[in-house]
């Protein structure tokens, strides 16, 4: 059975379970990428839940499309 897809919502957080999903890498790799400075750092939002804002990271993921930062 094959893994779902996930879609980003329009606004709101993405959780890093989601977040590896859309990306297609681990989610140590995200981890690995916040502390190398290449992907923007989670925000607190409870008090044991992080995640990325998702216009933060639709951001991101557009800069890359378009040869931006790297």
């Amino acid at each position: 059975m094959a893994d779902k897809e996930y879609v980003m919502p329009e606004a709101g957080f993405i959780r890093a379970a989601n977040l590896s999903t859309v990306l297609g890498v681990s989610r140590p790799t995200l981890y690995r990428w916040m502390s190398e400075g290449v992907l923007p750092k989670t925000v607190q939002l409870g008090p044991k839940a992080r995640g990325w804002n998702v216009d933060t990271i639709r951001t991101w993921i557009a800069e890359r499309s378009s040869g931006g930062a790297q």
